[in-house]
Protein backbone atom coordinates (compact mmCIF):
# COMPACT_ATOMS: atom_id res chain seq x y z
CA UNK A 1 0.00 0.00 0.00
CA UNK A 2 2.44 2.45 1.01
CA UNK A 3 4.11 1.60 -2.42
CA UNK A 4 1.56 2.54 -4.43
CA UNK A 5 1.01 5.99 -2.14
CA UNK A 6 4.74 7.01 -3.04
CA UNK A 7 5.12 5.77 -6.62
CA UNK A 8 4.92 8.59 -9.08
CA UNK A 9 7.72 8.57 -11.83
CA UNK A 10 9.42 5.27 -10.48
CA UNK A 11 7.70 2.06 -12.45
CA UNK A 12 10.29 -0.20 -11.08
CA UNK A 13 10.00 -1.52 -7.54
CA UNK A 14 12.33 -0.27 -5.06
CA UNK A 15 13.03 0.80 -1.35
CA UNK A 16 10.49 3.60 -0.45
CA UNK A 17 11.35 3.78 3.14
CA UNK A 18 14.18 5.96 2.20
CA UNK A 19 11.54 8.55 0.10
CA UNK A 20 8.98 8.00 3.31
CA UNK A 21 11.69 9.21 5.86
CA UNK A 22 12.78 11.89 3.60
CA UNK A 23 9.13 13.08 2.74
CA UNK A 24 8.70 13.05 6.69
CA UNK A 25 5.41 10.05 5.97
CA UNK A 26 5.40 7.30 8.47
CA UNK A 27 4.65 4.18 7.09
CA UNK A 28 0.71 2.90 7.21
CA UNK A 29 1.42 0.65 9.68
CA UNK A 30 2.75 2.85 11.87
CA UNK A 31 0.14 5.24 11.42
CA UNK A 32 -2.86 2.96 12.22
CA UNK A 33 -0.73 1.68 15.49
CA UNK A 34 -0.62 5.50 16.33
CA UNK A 35 -4.22 5.51 15.61
CA UNK A 36 -5.10 2.48 18.11
CA UNK A 37 -3.14 4.01 21.02
CA UNK A 38 -4.42 7.34 20.59
CA UNK A 39 -8.17 5.42 20.46
CA UNK A 40 -7.09 3.76 23.41
CA UNK A 41 -6.09 6.60 25.54
CA UNK A 42 -9.09 8.01 24.72
CA UNK A 43 -11.64 5.62 25.71
CA UNK A 44 -9.09 5.16 29.20
CA UNK A 45 -9.52 8.97 29.87
CA UNK A 46 -13.53 9.05 29.57
CA UNK A 47 -14.88 7.54 32.49
CA UNK A 48 -17.90 5.92 30.96
CA UNK A 49 -16.14 4.07 28.52
CA UNK A 50 -13.18 2.75 30.96
CA UNK A 51 -15.83 1.51 33.31
CA UNK A 52 -17.37 -0.72 30.36
CA UNK A 53 -13.70 -1.82 29.30
CA UNK A 54 -13.43 -3.23 32.52
CA UNK A 55 -16.26 -4.45 32.90
CA UNK A 56 -16.23 -6.62 29.94
CA UNK A 57 -15.97 -10.26 29.84
CA UNK A 58 -12.22 -11.70 30.91
CA UNK A 59 -11.77 -13.89 28.02
CA UNK A 60 -10.27 -11.59 25.28
CA UNK A 61 -10.65 -13.06 21.57
CA UNK A 62 -7.28 -13.03 19.67
CA UNK A 63 -8.75 -10.03 17.38
CA UNK A 64 -10.11 -7.90 20.02
CA UNK A 65 -8.76 -4.47 20.27
CA UNK A 66 -7.46 -4.60 23.83
CA UNK A 67 -5.37 -7.67 23.05
CA UNK A 68 -4.00 -5.99 20.50
CA UNK A 69 -2.76 -2.97 22.85
CA UNK A 70 -1.56 -5.15 25.46
CA UNK A 71 0.51 -6.83 22.57
CA UNK A 72 1.65 -3.54 21.34
CA UNK A 73 2.75 -2.86 24.91
CA UNK A 74 4.54 -6.30 25.53
CA UNK A 75 6.42 -5.82 22.18
CA UNK A 76 8.28 -2.41 22.83
CA UNK A 77 11.31 -3.37 24.98
CA UNK A 78 12.17 0.24 26.30
CA UNK A 79 13.15 0.93 29.78
CA UNK A 80 11.02 4.17 29.72
CA UNK A 81 7.74 2.09 28.79
CA UNK A 82 8.65 -0.75 31.02
CA UNK A 83 9.15 2.00 33.90
CA UNK A 84 5.53 3.39 33.79
CA UNK A 85 2.91 2.04 36.30
CA UNK A 86 -0.53 3.08 34.91
CA UNK A 87 -1.75 2.24 31.20
CA UNK A 88 -1.94 5.57 29.86
CA UNK A 89 1.45 6.16 31.12
CA UNK A 90 2.77 3.55 29.08
CA UNK A 91 0.44 4.56 26.05
CA UNK A 92 2.07 8.12 25.91
CA UNK A 93 5.60 6.48 26.29
CA UNK A 94 4.89 4.16 23.51
CA UNK A 95 3.52 7.14 21.22
CA UNK A 96 6.63 9.23 22.31
CA UNK A 97 9.15 6.36 21.76
CA UNK A 98 7.61 5.86 18.20
CA UNK A 99 8.42 9.34 17.01
CA UNK A 100 11.42 9.49 18.08
CA UNK A 101 12.23 6.16 16.40
CA UNK A 102 11.21 7.81 13.30
CA UNK A 103 13.39 10.86 14.02
CA UNK A 104 16.26 8.73 14.64
CA UNK A 105 16.09 7.19 11.30
CA UNK A 106 15.84 10.37 9.61
CA UNK A 107 18.28 12.00 10.94
CA UNK A 108 21.54 9.42 10.52
CA UNK A 109 20.42 8.42 6.86
CA UNK A 110 22.60 9.45 4.16
CA UNK A 111 20.13 8.60 1.91
CA UNK A 112 17.38 10.87 3.05
CA UNK A 113 19.95 13.65 2.92
CA UNK A 114 20.65 12.79 -0.72
CA UNK A 115 16.75 13.34 -1.33
CA UNK A 116 16.16 16.02 -0.02
CA UNK A 117 18.86 18.11 -1.52
CA UNK A 118 17.81 16.52 -4.49
CA UNK A 119 13.97 18.15 -4.07
CA UNK A 120 15.73 21.29 -2.97
CA UNK A 121 17.28 21.49 -6.49
CA UNK A 122 13.91 21.06 -8.20
CA UNK A 123 15.89 19.19 -11.47
CA UNK A 124 12.75 17.53 -12.33
CA UNK A 125 14.81 16.10 -15.79
CA UNK A 126 17.19 13.74 -13.74
CA UNK A 127 15.08 13.01 -10.68
CA UNK A 128 13.33 9.87 -11.41
CA UNK A 129 16.36 8.30 -12.74
CA UNK A 130 18.80 9.86 -9.76
CA UNK A 131 15.59 8.54 -7.33
CA UNK A 132 15.94 5.08 -9.03
CA UNK A 133 19.55 5.13 -8.43
CA UNK A 134 19.36 5.99 -4.40
CA UNK A 135 15.92 3.84 -3.71
CA UNK A 136 17.04 0.68 -5.90
CA UNK A 137 17.59 -2.36 -4.04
Amino acid sequence: MDGNLLEKDIRIRCHTTDLQLALGTKSASVVIKRLKLDCFHRILNNPFTKELMIETPNELSRDSFLTEIINYMDDIEDPLVENQSSIIDKIKAITHTMEVDFELRRIGNENVNKIKEMFAKMNKSYMSSELFNILKF
